[in-house]
C-alpha cells in the first residue's frame, strides 16, 4: 500500500512539470496556420481543403468537356484551340486602365448615400472583388455601369454605385445566382465576421456572368477550378498564359496572402486576378482589390510577384490553393 501510494505521490509531482514543459514548448513552436477558406483577412478557421466541399455549388462540370479544358484543346463555349504553352509570347499584360481603380468597398465607413456602417463581413469579400477584375474583361459583361442599388448581407445593407466597381462587387457577393446556387451571391456567411467564398462557387459565378446568364451554355462556358495539389509551377503558368495571351481573360488565383508583396504576415486565403505574366523576368502581374482599411495591404492596384513566389503562395495556402482559369 505504501509502494503504491508513493507511486502516485511521484505522478502528481512530475505531472506539473510535464504540463508546464508542453505549454512552454507549444509557445516556442506554434501550430501552422490554421486553414481558412478564401475569403479575407479574417474568415473562417476550416479544415484543410473544405473550400472545394462547402459553399453552394455542387454542380459537377461535364468530364468530356473538363479534359479538353485542361489540355487546352476548347476555349470559350465551344471554340477549339490547340495552341500549345510554347506557342505564346514570353510576356503579355493585359490592359490596366480600368481594372486598377477596382476595389472592395471598405468594411467601415459611409456607403455610396452617405449613410455610416460598419460590415465586417466585407473583410471577406475577396473572391467578389478578384471575380469582377476578371468579368470586366468580357465584353458581354456591364460591370462598370449597373448604377447604384442597396445590398443586403446577414448584417447590414448598404448601397454602393459603379465608383471603383463597387456596385458590381456588392452584385457578385450577395445576389449573383447561378443556376447551381441555391441563394444568391457568392459569399457563404457563418457567425458573424466570418464568411467565405468557394473556387465553385467562384468558378459557378464567373461562368454564368461570362455566358450572359446562357442557361444552356454557362456550366461550361469557359472556367474551371483545379487544386494546388494537381498542378506544377509550370502547369500553373501554361493555365495563366492560356488565359491571359489566348482567352484575354484573367485567371483568379487563392494563394496564402503573406506571400503576397503588399500583405503584411496575415496567412489567411485571399483571391487575386492575375492579369500578366512575364516569363523573362518571372514574374506574374495580379490585382489587389482588397485595401489598407479592411485588409491591412498597401493598398488596391497593380503589383508584381514572381512565379515561384506565387506557386509557393498557392501550395502553401491551408490546404485551399488553387486556380480558376
Amino acid at each position: 500500500m505504501l509502494k503504491k501510494t508513493a507511486s502516485h505521490l511521484w505522478i502528481w509531482l512530475v505531472l506539473p512539470v510535464l504540463l508546464f514543459t508542453l505549454v512552454v514548448a507549444a509557445l516556442a513552436h506554434p501550430a501552422a496556420a490554421s486553414a481558412r477558406t478564401a475569403g479575407g483577412a479574417r474568415s473562417q478557421p476550416l479544415a484543410a481543403g473544405q473550400l472545394f466541399t462547402g459553399g453552394k455549388s455542387h454542380l459537377k462540370q461535364d468530364a468530356t468537356w473538363v479534359k479538353l479544358k485542361l489540355t487546352f484543346k476548347i476555349g470559350v463555349s465551344g471554340s477549339k484551340t490547340h495552341r500549345a504553352a510554347a506557342a505564346y509570347p514570353a510576356a503579355d499584360l493585359l490592359d490596366t486602365t480600368f481594372v486598377r481603380s477596382i476595389s472592395e468597398p471598405p468594411y467601415t465607413g459611409s456607403d455610396a448615400a452617405g449613410h455610416g456602417y460598419t460590415d465586417e463581413y466585407i473583410w471577406n469579400f475577396c473572391g467578389p472583388g478578384a471575380s469582377t477584375v476578371s468579368m470586366d474583361y468580357w465584353p458581354n459583361v456591364n460591370n462598370r455601369a449597373i448604377g447604384g442599388h442597396y445590398y443586403s448581407d446577414p448584417h447590414a445593407t448598404t448601397y454602393w454605385n459603379d465608383n471603383n466597381d463597387h456596385a458590381y462587387i456588392m452584385y457578385m457577393a450577395t445576389q449573383v445566382w447561378p443556376p447551381s446556387f441555391g441563394s444568391g451571391g457568392q459569399v457563404t456567411y457563418l457567425s458573424y465576421p466570418n464568411a467565405y467564398t468557394t473556387f465553385n462557387d467562384l468558378r459557378d459565378a464567373m461562368n454564368w456572368e461570362a455566358s450572359n446568364h446562357n442557361t444552356s451554355t454557362w456550366s461550361t462556358f469557359f472556367y474551371v477550378s483545379v487544386g494546388a495539389s494537381s498542378m506544377s509551377s509550370s502547369t500553373m503558368r501554361s493555365y495563366i498564359m492560356s488565359d491571359v495571351a489566348w482567352a484575354k481573360h484573367p485567371a483568379v488565383v487563392s494563394v496564402n496572402d503573406d506571400y503576397l508583396p503588399d500583405w503584411h504576415n496575415i496567412h489567411t486565403s485571399h483571391f487575386v486576378s492575375i492579369i500578366g505574366y512575364d516569363n523573362n523576368a518571372g514574374t506574374y502581374t495580379y490585382v489587389e482589390t482588397c485595401g489598407k482599411t479592411s485588409c491591412g495591404t498597401n493598398g488596391t492596384g497593380i503589383y508584381t510577384i514572381s512565379q515561384q513566389q506565387l506557386y509557393n503562395g498557392v501550395e502553401n495556402d491551408n490546404g485551399n490553393g488553387g486556380i480558376v482559369w
